[in-house]
C-alpha cells in the first residue's frame, strides 16, 4: 500500500469514527431510560451499542477515543454530575467496549464478537462495583460506608446487569441486521470487518433470542421486587 493510500485509509477511519461519535452523542440526547424505579437517577443510554458496532470495523484505539469523546461531550453539554460523572461514564464505556474491541481485534468473526460481549458484561459489572465503592460517597456525601454495600448490591449491580445485558442484545441485533452494510463499507474502504457466514449468523440469532428471554425474566423479577 502506497503512502497516499495509507493516508486515504487513515482519513476514512477518522471520518467513520467521527460519524459514530456523532450518532452516539445524538442518541444520548434523546434516549435516556431509568431502568429501575428504586434508582431513577441511573439511566440507560445506547451509546455503547454504537461503539461496539464501530469496533466491528475499526481498531481498539478508535474505540478508546470514542469512549472518551462522547462522555466528555455529555459533561460539557447535558450532564449535571460534573467531572465525577464524566469519569464514571468513561469507565463504564471502556469496561464494556474495550473487551469487545480487543477480543475481535486479531480474529474477526461472530464467535469472537459474542465472546467479547459476554466478557464485556463481566468486566462492566466488576469494574463499576469497584469504582462506585470509591466514588459514590463523594458523589452522594450523605451516604456512609455502612450503607454503601447494600446500595451497591441492591441498586448498582442490578442496574449494570440490565445495562450490559441490553447492550449485548442490541449490539448483536444491530450487527446481525447491518452485517451486509458493514461488509460493503469495509470492502469499499479496505477495512477489516467482523465476518460471519450463514451458519454462524443462525447461531447468533439463537443466542440473541435466548439472551433476550433471560434478560426479560431478570428485568421482570427486579421490577416485581422478587430479587
Amino acid at each position: 500500500m502506497s503512502i497516499r493510500e495509507e493516508r486515504s485509509l487513515a482519513v476514512s477511519r477518522l471520518v467513520l469514527a467521527a460519524l459514530f461519535i456523532a450518532i452516539a452523542y445524538t442518541s444520548v440526547l434523546f434516549i435516556e431510560i431509568p431502568l429501575l424505579p428504586s434508582v431513577p437517577f441511573l439511566k440507560y443510554d445506547i451509546k455503547d451499542v454504537f461503539f461496539v458496532l464501530a469496533a466491528c470495523i475499526l481498531n481498539p484505539v478508535y474505540s478508546l477515543a470514542m469512549c472518551f469523546a462522547v462522555p466528555f461531550l455529555q459533561m460539557l453539554t447535558t450532564s449535571k454530575s460534573g467531572i465525577i460523572g464524566f469519569i464514571m461514564n468513561f469507565l463504564a464505556c471502556i469496561s464494556f467496549v474495550l473487551p469487545v474491541a480487543y477480543t475481535i481485534h486479531r480474529k474477526r468473526n461472530l464467535k469472537r464478537l459474542i465472546c467479547g460481549l459476554l466478557l464485556g458484561i463481566v468486566t462492566l459489572n466488576i469494574t463499576m462495583i469497584l469504582w462506585n465503592y470509591i466514588f459514590t460517597p463523594i458523589f452522594i456525601p450523605t451516604m456512609s460506608r455502612s450503607t454503601l454495600l447494600p446500595f451497591l448490591l441492591n441498586a448498582i449491580l442490578p442496574f449494570n446487569l440490565l445495562k450490559s445485558s441490553f447492550n449485548f442484545i442490541l449490539s448483536l441485533a444491530l450487527y446481525l441486521s447491518l452485517w451486509p452494510v458493514l461488509q460493503k463499507v469495509s470492502q469499499a474502504h479496505h477495512f477489516n470487518c467482523v465476518d460471519s457466514n450463514k451458519s454462524s449468523r443462525r447461531v447468533g440469532i439463537i443466542v440473541l433470542l435466548v439472551f433476550a428471554v433471560l434478560t426479560g425474566i431478570l428485568y421482570s423479577l427486579l421490577i416485581l421486587g422478587i430479587i
